[in-house]
């Protein structure tokens, strides 16, 4: 059988909506098209290609690994189990780091206030808001006014988040050693290597 340009139409679901796509494909005699509803993707003889819809037409290239998505779906997972692990607590992973970050501030009698969290934690300030407002409400934070700028406010820790921070670092060293137990001692080196330089070099070519 001659290759043909074949087009096919075929259905992915994206964000739980159903969409038709069209694509342009070569058909062989033993070529086996599977389409992923996972996303907009289609693997043709066991080949995974990125699908992009320009004017109608699929256009394919082979699919390359991206680190970026990578670690977006890293990131994903970790928080959702940081916040399941936290729950008891009745902390989310922000409200953890927020609380953590002062405790270590506090321990280096470093006064803090709520533009250094926002660096910090690199959010913006109505987020920061928001997480220290739930923080006051369930008893873990004090806002106090600056002695030297009575327009600035300076967070601290409770004594229920003083007594809360060990219990944190527990559960959070649980989890940590679970997530790299599939990495030997080399392996973790390694890779806290590597993730180290490509943090230092996006820095360095960060434009200013």
């Amino acid at each position: 059988m001659m290759p043909s340009l074949k087009l096919i139409k075929f259905t992915i679901v994206i964000n739980n909506h159903v969409k038709i796509r069209y694509g342009f494909f070569i058909i062989h005699d033993q070529t086996e098209i599977d389409i992923d509803s996972q996303g907009e993707s289609v693997k043709i003889n066991s080949v995974l290609f990125n699908s992009m819809l320009y004017k109608g037409v699929v256009m394919c290239n082979e699919h390359k690994k991206i680190l970026g998505p990578l670690i977006k779906k890293i990131h994903w997972r970790i928080d959702k189990r940081i916040n399941e692990t936290l729950k008891e607590l009745d902390l989310t992973t922000a409200q953890s780091s927020v609380l953590r970050y002062l405790d270590h501030a506090e321990k280096k009698c470093i006064a803090v206030s709520q533009k250094d969290i926002e660096k910090y934690l690199n959010a913006s300030n109505p987020t920061i808001s928001g997480i220290l407002d739930r923080l006051e409400d369930k008893g873990f934070i004090n806002r106090i006014n600056d002695y030297h700028d009575a327009r600035k406010k300076i967070i601290t820790l409770t004594d229920k988040a003083r007594k809360i921070n060990q219990a944190i670092v527990e559960k959070l060293d649980i989890f940590d050693e679970e997530m790299l137990s599939c990495l030997d001692d080399k392996e973790r080196e390694e890779l806290f290597d590597y993730l180290e330089r490509i943090i230092a070099h996006l820095k360095e070519s960060e434009v200013h």
